[in-house]
């Protein structure tokens, strides 16, 4: 196999390179154009989303990447939870007034999906546009999918954009519900069963 499409952990020194891969990936995602809809504020809040979301995935061994960095996958492991002071402290700054009800409400209906049982939970996976379409997303994905499989533990996700749904489906997630709050896309939240 090409080495520059082998999955491998994200050593610190490339933390921002790969929340660099999750922005442009994230460029055109639904709910988060709704959450800032104009191109700056996203370009300067989405990074700190990403790294109050899932930046805990970069010291418990669940950041991967794959092709160089094009592909990139944050898993928290059980018992690993979101920054939350840090995601009120965003919303707060940096989500326009009259949208942040909706987002603390949409925050709170994710936390109401996610299993009571220990799972990995997968804030964020993102292919740069210019590589998408080639398999990376599902090779990213692979080590924890496959490490859920041994160890007999689910992964949660949410959906954030209905086109991803069929691509997780065929990862074997299934949707559980509908997240949505005033005038947000709907978010999907999925679970996926050890196989």
């Amino acid at each position: 196999m090409n080495t520059s499409h082998s999955t491998a952990r994200i050593p610190p020194h490339r933390e921002a390179n790969a929340i660099a891969t999750l922005t442009l990936a994230f460029a055109a995602d639904p709910a988060a154009r709704w959450s800032w809809p104009a191109t700056g504020d996203f370009l300067s809040a989405f990074p700190a989303f990403v790294r109050a979301l899932g930046g805990r995935a970069f010291e418990s061994e669940g950041a991967f990447e794959v092709g160089d960095g094009a592909g990139v996958a944050l898993w928290l492991p059980p018992g690993i939870e979101p920054n939350e002071a840090e995601l009120i402290d965003l919303v707060q700054r940096g989500v326009h007034a009259s949208r942040q009800n909706d987002v603390f409400e949409l925050i709170q209906q994710m936390g109401q999906f996610h299993p009571q049982v220990p799972h990995w939970y997968l804030p964020f996976v993102g292919v740069e546009p210019m590589h998408q379409s080639r398999g990376l997303g599902a090779m990213v994905l692979w080590p924890i999918l496959e490490r859920c499989n041994r160890e007999r533990l689910p992964a949660y996700l949410e959906s954030s954009n209905p086109r991803n749904i069929p691509f997780y489906e065929r990862l074997g997630f299934r949707a559980v519900g509908t997240i949505q709050a005033g005038t947000s896309p709907e978010i999907v939240p999925m679970l996926r069963e050890p196989q």
